[in-house]
């Protein structure tokens, strides 16, 4: 279903799209493999759940959750035999750093 899409992304629920070549530059659809966008807290290094967005590349970006346990392993975890056991639990810190230990990935962050 990502074939047709030169991009894919997520975002928190309440932010509200429009034309979005108006405020991401050609530089970060064409130059980064990855363009993350924070409100108030750059000085943190992490893929922010507010907006993200990745170029569409089935074969290194597409597949970068894969190296993070928490999102490789929900099957396991949300099992039954595992009911008791489940909490609430965030991807952002896990994602980022299966991002950030790839060199060949370029991530505007």
């Amino acid at each position: 279903y990502l074939t047709s899409y030169s991009h894919w992304g997520y975002s928190d629920i309440d932010v509200v799209f429009g034309d979005m070549t108006r405020w991401i530059d050609t530089d970060e659809w064409n130059d980064y493999d990855i363009v993350t966008y924070g409100f108030g807290d750059q000085d943190k290094l992490y893929l922010r759940g507010q907006f993200t967005f990745h170029k569409n590349d089935p074969k290194v970006i597409n597949q970068l959750w894969r190296h993070c346990k928490y999102l490789s392993e929900m099957d396991i975890r949300y099992s039954e035999k595992n009911a008791s056991e489940r909490k609430f639990e965030s991807a952002e810190g896990c994602y980022s750093q299966a991002v950030i230990m790839r060199k060949d990935i370029k991530v505007k962050w």
